[in-house]
């Protein structure tokens, strides 16, 4: 009786889930947030970036080169009373770099009425991501890999999976050019009740060319993720200035490739600020819609 009752909100949850990555029914759409605001500023088009601790699950190879262990947080309010929280470390030993992280989502209380008019209160999804990176040099290339454990909880009902990513980026191709590659969330998918349901595997491609000037420098990043289950391209592009490494400013803009009369289009901007060895940042978020998101981090290197 109880999955009776319960299919049919299970079924309304994905198909938002659905809506809000734009294609099929794909779940844990939490594997797509970032880890820092950012990359939130960017709209999330850093594929080719490198020595950037909060990007390991992004493209596992972009923690290489980071200069000394770091830690970062971020949180993110959603559109309604959902809310997302990360954490992430990155330690370098000699020319190594090992990263974690764990990711929380949530909706917050969800009120439903069941397939008997019962009037019912809980908690509509929640999704925990445990990250474990490592990042080296092959051949003078930066690559990476990154394990994710990930539980996920739908009005009650829950399943596990784990999902690998790995990357690299390649820094000879053209001066102060790096072209960065990355494939995210190979797994068999995860099971709620009976049926096993696609998580967002993706391939990306993209490239960062910087541009330094006497006191600053001015980052462009591109980056095409396609989605495999929903076959859709996506365009990421993003700018970000940094001025004598104390204060950043950076914009971004989402746009589907696909289907462009769908409602996937989104501006991002955000604003950095370094003092010592702490960051903080912000990031907003807004879709074609006119709903945005927020989002602040904060980074220390120890």
């Amino acid at each position: 009786m109880k999955k009776i009752m319960f299919m049919p909100l299970f079924l309304v949850l994905l198909y938002t889930n659905a809506s809000a990555g734009g294609g099929a029914a794909t779940s844990v759409l939490t594997l797509l947030e970032p880890l820092s605001a950012v990359s939130a500023g960017t709209a999330e088009s850093s594929v080719a970036s490198l020595g950037a601790s909060h990007l390991l699950n992004s493209n596992p190879a972009s923690v290489y080169g980071v200069v000394g262990p770091e830690v970062g947080f971020i949180y993110r309010k959603g559109v309604m009373e959902d809310s997302y929280t990360a954490g992430f470390a990155v330690i370098p030993v000699e020319n190594i770099f090992i990263g974690t992280g764990i990711q929380y989502y949530t909706t917050g209380n969800v009120s439903i009425h069941n397939l008997y008019g019962n009037k019912l209160t809980e908690v509509g999804q929640k999704d925990t991501i445990f990250h474990l990176a490592y990042a080296m040099k092959v051949s003078d290339m930066p690559l990476g890999v990154n394990l994710k454990i990930i539980r996920s909880e739908i009005f009650g009902e829950s399943g596990a999976s784990f999902a690998l990513d790995f990357g690299g980026v390649y820094t000879e191709f053209y001066e102060n050019i790096n072209l960065g590659f990355a494939v995210r969330n190979v797994s068999w998918g995860i099971k709620y009740v009976d049926k096993y349901e696609d998580i967002p595997f993706n391939v990306a491609g993209g490239l960062n060319y910087e541009i330094e000037f006497s006191d600053s420098s001015l980052n462009a990043k591109l980056e095409l993720p396609y989605y495999i289950h929903e076959a859709e391209v996506v365009s990421l592009t993003g700018v970000e200035y940094n001025y004598r490494d104390k204060l950043s400013l950076r914009g971004g803009y989402r746009f589907n490739l696909s289907e462009p009369g769908i409602d996937d289009v989104s501006l991002s901007m955000g604003i950095g600020l370094t003092i010592g060895n702490y960051t903080f940042d912000y990031a907003a978020g807004i879709a074609d819609d006119l709903d945005s998101t927020h989002s602040v981090s904060f980074g220390v290197e120890l």
